[in-house]
């Protein structure tokens, strides 16, 4: 498919979200994007990518297809039995959220994460002698992570970091300003970030904080506040990506690149390895349809977490720990979320999945714009991640993204519990 045809088509994906949901920040206009960005870069063959197969591209556009139409879906049930909710206008509602409860809550959930947080950080310290050495041996470390060799501690743990995340964009909207409680999830998860040499923890709490900021209405917030926080947001992400990429030595040659990759990596030294993590997955995912089904349990990938406690207690098979690797030609296992939609339920993954994602998060939007909850806005943002990396990986394969949800419904739940005890 030429890069003219990919990019119109994400125009009218852009265009569409905007249209019905009266804001550019909505998961369609960013879905369109970020799927845009990343098959225009595979269109580039700045690596000579073996091509995307039919089959692949037509699932692609049931996948894209079938999130629009059960968002317009939805959108137009509503303006056919209520009223029209004004989605433009939505901030001018006030969220019923106790901002003292959020403070308590994200101090006890950091709290929490910290003591597996703090271990990992100690235990490497004994190991290597010191912070100098972490970094120094980085990208071994990064190896033990993947190998499954480094003790992480109590497990899970300190994934309730990502859902204080979650709250401190909430908190922070409320508070019309950046406070200690906003940055201290995210000093964690910094924390975190550097004692694994994982980069996915800072995208997801990234996203977290900024969709329940976005989505956290206040009447006074002004759009200057906003850029601010915006902005610092993106510095953090691109500085700990940066930080991480170059400690790790993603100084990579591909045996298939074009000439002007030499360009790239003169300029910045982990350039051209962004670009095959950018645009490689696309074409895992056709090399996966190429090759024939894997042969694995019905779910084993989006219900990943289950199936390995399932496996600690002797009832099914241990899964495996990544997905299995393709050639594109460069070697790499991670092929979009359709990849793994496709392995655990087929076609009626790709088409059904996506339905229901689009649904879910388009009646999100709605009942914020009614009345906004700490459980609403907590949800969507999770979804937004689901749309985020939609590109890249499931997240619903991923254990911290489900202890994650489930540290905010939690707290959701006992703030409702509070409110109604308060009120009464």
């Amino acid at each position: 498919m030429s890069t003219s045809l990919i990019v119109m088509g994400g125009i009218i994906g852009i265009i569409l979200g905007r249209l019905l949901f009266r804001r550019w920040f909505n998961f369609l206009t960013i879905y369109s994007a970020l799927w845009t960005l990343v098959l225009g870069l595979y269109s580039l063959r700045l690596i000579h990518y073996y091509d995307i197969i039919s089959q692949a591209w037509l699932f692609i556009s049931i996948a894209w297809f079938t999130l629009f139409l059960s968002s317009a879906t939805v959108l137009c049930a509503v303006a056919v039995t209520r009223p029209i909710y004004d989605m433009k206008n939505s901030s001018q509602n006030s969220a019923t959220i106790s901002k003292k409860f959020l403070g308590k809550a994200i101090i006890i959930l950091s709290i929490v994460a910290s003591l597996s947080i703090i271990y990992q950080l100690v235990h490497l310290i004994l190991i290597y002698g010191g912070i100098e050495a972490i970094i120094a041996n980085s990208n071994q470390i990064y190896s033990y992570r993947i190998a499954g060799e480094l003790d992480l501690g109590i497990p899970y743990i300190g994934s309730f970091a990502f859902s204080a995340c979650s709250l401190a964009g909430i908190y922070t909207a409320l508070s019309r300003k950046i406070t200690v409680l906003s940055v201290l999830p995210m000093a964690l998860i910094t924390i975190n970030g550097f004692t694994n040499m994982g980069r996915a923890g800072f995208i997801i709490a990234s996203i977290l904080f900024l969709t329940s900021f976005v989505f956290t209405p206040h009447p006074k917030l002004r759009t200057k506040n906003i850029l601010i926080i915006l902005l610092l947001v993106s510095a953090v992400l691109i500085g700990a990506t940066i930080f991480l990429s170059s400690s790790r030595g993603l100084i990579v040659e591909f045996e298939s690149e074009d000439p002007i990759m030499e360009t790239l990596r003169s300029k910045v030294h982990f350039l051209p390895s962004i670009y095959f993590y950018l645009s490689g997955p696309p074409v895992v995912f056709s090399e996966y349809l190429k090759a024939g089904e894997e042969n694995g349990p019905v779910g084993a990938y989006c219900l990943k977490p289950l199936f390995s406690v399932a496996a600690k207690l002797g009832i099914v098979e241990p899964p495996n720990r990544y997905e299995l690797p393709y050639f594109t030609p460069e070697r790499m296992n991670v092929g979009t979320y359709l990849r793994t939609l496709h392995a655990d339920f087929g076609v009626f993954g790709i088409v059904l999945f996506p339905y229901v994602l689009g649904m879910a998060a388009a009646m999100l939007h709605l009942l914020i714009n009614r009345r906004a909850t700490l459980l609403r806005i907590t949800v969507l943002s999770h979804l937004y991640v689901v749309i985020f990396l939609s590109w890249d990986v499931n997240v619903f394969q991923l254990g911290y993204f489900w202890v994650s949800m489930v540290g905010v419904v939690f707290v959701s739940i006992v703030h409702s519990y509070t409110m109604l005890s308060r009120d009464s």
